[in-house]
């Protein structure tokens, strides 16, 4: 962001050098209209701040809440087996051959779905702090073209008001203004 100190600094200066020889009315308008401007800039780009620190927080919970419920399936998963295995001995089977291979089938199966749980919490969590970059950039860039599209529209009015005060006319006449609405400007 430092790299707009100088853009802005640049900016108002050159605002003020060609208000100069405005009237009062003239510099204000120009001025106001300016500010405006930027302050949807800045507006948006607060915006933009805001909702990538959404996005963190929701993607952080994300991660959390996948961990947390990691923790819960994994100790429901260690109490079924448990209850099976004390079933399977009461009942006098031994644990080989094919309960022993269900065992290790429930157990390969309960890691594979906890990796591809995490891994999908993952993807949603990445996908979603790659939109707060996201929303961290386009804030940014409204903000620069802000400045620049309030130095346009500063530089356009100034030469309009300049044209009024030296012509007694301006094409915004077409637009139903009297030209007496803008000498009261000056």
């Amino acid at each position: 962001m430092a790299f707009l100190v100088p853009l802005i600094a640049g900016a108002g200066a050159g605002l003020a050098s060609a208000s100069a020889g405005l009237g009062t009315g003239a510099a204000v308008a120009i001025g106001l209209s300016t500010l405006g401007t930027v302050g949807a800039g800045v507006s948006a780009m607060q915006q933009g701040k805001y909702n990538a620190a959404v996005m963190e927080q929701q993607a952080e919970a994300a991660r959390r809440s996948n961990l947390l419920d990691e923790e819960t399936r994994r100790r429901e998963f260690t109490q079924a087996e448990a209850t099976n295995i004390a079933r399977t001995l009461a009942g006098g089977v031994a644990l080989t051959g094919s309960p022993l291979n269900v065992m290790m089938s429930n157990a390969y199966n309960f890691e594979r779905d906890r990796i591809i749980r995490r891994y999908n919490v993952e993807i949603g969590a990445n996908q979603a702090e790659n939109r707060a970059n996201q929303f961290r950039r386009e804030g940014t860039g409204q903000l620069l073209g802000s400045i620049i599209g309030a130095a346009g529209n500063a530089a356009t009015m100034n030469a309009e008001f300049r044209l009024i005060g030296n012509t007694g006319g301006s094409s915004l006449q077409s637009s139903g203004l009297s030209q007496n609405t803008f000498y009261r400007l000056r």
